[in-house]
């Protein structure tokens, strides 16, 4: 197992994860023993649920940047845990549209925050330039924004404020320089 250290040798790469409706693009700056890495992810979903007597469609967008620092230690040849945590910024809008006997009403939301997470992973180097590999995070964010609410010619807005915790697991490929 590999000692911490603060070797002055950095390696650059550019990698690219996938999760449901997710992709992240991830930086990583890596030495033999840390890894600092930032990040983009976006998801994008939409939805369309009918019944009997109502119908509701809804789209939904988040962005997330972040960077992530952490240790590195090799486990066996070629292969490593990665640990330590991610944090970074989160935006989010929905727009929802529920049509019920004739009434129609929208519900949009746009709400931002931050996000923090420790995050475990496994990393395989199939060579000294390419690794496949595992994140598995539980995530905490706070989000606060606004939503309205549009029934026909009435409009409310109110205030949103929530926390969440989420788990995460992200499949990457990684490229080094």
């Amino acid at each position: 197992m590999a000692t911490p250290s603060f070797s002055s040798e950095f390696t650059y790469g550019i990698g690219a994860g996938a999760r449901d409706s997710s992709a992240t693009i991830y930086f990583p700056i890596k030495t033999e023993s840390f890894i600092f890495e930032p990040m983009i992810n976006i998801a994008y979903g939409d939805e369309e649920l009918v019944s009997t007597f109502a119908t509701r469609e809804s789209e939904m967008t988040r962005y997330r940047i972040g960077a992530g620092l952490f240790m590195y230690s090799e486990i066996f040849k070629d292969t490593g845990i990665i640990y330590g945590a991610r944090l970074g910024y989160i935006n989010e809008n929905r727009d929802s549209k529920y049509t019920e006997e004739g009434s129609v009403m929208r519900v949009e939301y746009d709400r931002s925050g931050y996000f923090i997470a420790p995050t475990l992973g496994l990393e395989y180097n199939f060579t000294d330039h390419i690794s496949l590999g595992l994140y598995f995070s539980l995530e905490y964010s706070f989000l606060n924004g606004d939503e309205e609410s549009i029934l026909e010619e009435d409009n409310e807005k109110f205030d949103l404020e929530s926390t969440s915790f989420s788990t995460d697991t992200d499949i990457f490929l990684k490229f080094y320089f």
